[in-house]
């Protein structure tokens, strides 16, 4: 688990700013959203931190310390997608060991280690099955085992609950919420859903073009927009017109 500081992050592409001076501080163990319409900049913010993309201008900090000349397989970040993208020639227990193999772990450590997540994530009878025998909800928690099988600092969500129906999705929602209360893993999530946001997160980042308009927690967000911006992503408003006298 670590704390994430991004101070003045600054991405384009073709010479257009997709992130413009982006600031945020985590603190170990929370779980916050990047929330916004699409094309606001959540998703290249989260590969960024990754090590997926880079940047152009600011830096990433890991308690205190920078990572902006650490490859990504050095990071201890792990990035769940909305595809999943799960290896359709392994089954759920291979999956899950891919990453520990890759770290060349010893395998009576593999195993070991494979099996107390097939137990978190409740797939226990399923380690044989391969990703086609199995549900959407089913291959999520695959991924987001195989995501936490190598001890990341920082786990990323990428939309991960897109492709499921709304049923699935708000009993995956509370999973991955307990999962993460329980590990106290520092989260990041990616979602364009305001119900999402408000449920699982610490804090939310609302961004719009490329900008964060306001990084505050749930209820601030809700009673106290700092903006018309913020204001119509959380709910229908009264707006009031009006002039300030002395304050």
């Amino acid at each position: 688990m670590s704390s994430v500081k991004i101070v003045n992050l600054n991405k384009s592409f073709n010479n257009i700013n997709v992130l413009k001076s982006i600031n945020l501080s985590i603190n170990e163990g929370e779980i916050i959203s990047l929330l916004g319409p699409s094309g606001c900049g959540k998703s290249t913010t989260l590969k960024i931190i990754a090590g997926i993309l880079d940047f152009d201008k600011g830096d990433i900090l890991f308690d205190g310390n920078s990572i902006k000349n650490i490859p990504t397989g050095k990071r201890d970040v792990a990035i769940v997608f909305q595809d999943y993208f799960l290896f359709p020639h392994m089954n759920v227990f291979e999956n899950i060991e891919f990453g520990l193999k890759m770290k060349k772990i010893k395998k009576c450590e593999r195993n070991k280690k494979v099996q107390e997540l097939i137990d978190l994530v409740k797939l226990n009878g399923y380690e044989k099955k391969y990703p086609s025998q199995i549900s959407g909800g089913q291959k999520q928690r695959v991924a987001i085992a195989r995501s936490l099988a190598i001890n990341p600092k920082v786990l990323l969500l990428d939309e991960p609950f897109s492709n499921l129906d709304i049923n699935l999705r708000q009993e995956m929602r509370e999973f991955v919420l307990n999962l993460q209360k329980k590990l106290k893993i520092t989260t990041i999530l990616v979602t364009h859903d305001k119900e999402e946001a408000l449920m699982m997160s610490d804090k939310i980042a609302v961004m719009v073009n490329g900008e964060i308009k306001q990084f505050d927690t749930p209820k601030n967000l809700y009673e106290k927009p700092n903006s018309k911006v913020v204001a119509n992503i959380f709910g229908e408003r009264n707006y009031i017109s009006g002039k300030i006298y002395n304050g």
